[in-house]
């Protein structure tokens, strides 16, 4: 959970530039994240 929190935040703080590619970016790698932990 508290790398989805991270994530969220670092989503939210970037996506005002932009949206589309922070999302896609931060989602893959958060999962990257979440399977080496």
């Amino acid at each position: 959970m508290a790398t989805h929190e991270k994530c969220d935040s670092l989503l939210n703080l970037q996506s005002y530039k932009n949206k589309l590619k922070i999302e896609d970016f931060f989602t893959r790698h958060c999962v990257c994240i979440n399977s080496k932990i």
